[in-house]
């Protein structure tokens, strides 16, 4: 199933800059590579809000209670850091059936 992660991180509004993660760990569950941000959103219209994206397939042997931690700072060195918890839970699907190759006769007497 596709799971989508937003990070937004706010800038002070005096100032227009940059933010990079420079520290994601992902800990806990059986895959500690789960996901990465691989879309960032630049501030527009001087908002100076970033929103970095993740979005990931998870399998069933990534079931479980990850970690993450993530570092992020912009161009002068001032940096700040968030963890939480990430619980990723098996969903029991229904089968889904379908017929192929079937003929029907129509009309017949």
């Amino acid at each position: 199933m596709l799971k989508i992660l937003n990070l937004g991180i706010i800038q002070k509004s005096y100032y227009n800059e940059s933010v990079s993660i420079n520290n994601l760990t992902i800990s806990g569950g059986p895959n500690h590579n789960l996901f990465s941000f691989d879309t960032i959103v630049p501030a527009a219209n001087n908002t100076n809000y970033t929103t970095f994206i993740a979005s990931f397939t998870t399998n069933i042997t990534d079931d479980g209670n990850y970690t993450i931690f993530i570092n992020a700072s912009d161009k002068t060195g001032f940096s700040d850091s968030i963890n939480f918890t990430l619980s990723v839970d098996a969903i029991s699907h229904n089968p889904i059936m379908t017929v192929v190759n079937q003929t029907t006769a129509v009309n017949r007497i």
